[in-house]
């Protein structure tokens, strides 16, 4: 079965080797496939033709609002 990206599930089981770079704990598939995110902090990685990005520059964070509402 082919992903949102073009791409195969086969790849997936292997997000569960990614650290957050700042946390270094594991990252989690977001449940559209276009990223991976860190619990603990929450930045979300994106993924691009089927590569997790995992540089900092690239990662967003939630915004500071969002945190405040919840």
């Amino acid at each position: 079965m082919e992903t949102v990206t073009g791409h195969t599930d086969a790849a997936l089981p292997a997000i569960e080797l990614i650290c957050c770079v700042v946390c270094r704990v594991p990252v989690v598939l977001l449940a559209d496939r276009t990223g991976v995110q860190c619990p603990r902090c929450h930045r979300v990685y994106p993924i691009e033709d089927g590569i997790p990005q995992m540089l900092l520059e690239k990662a967003r964070q939630p915004s500071e609002s969002s945190l405040e509402g919840s």
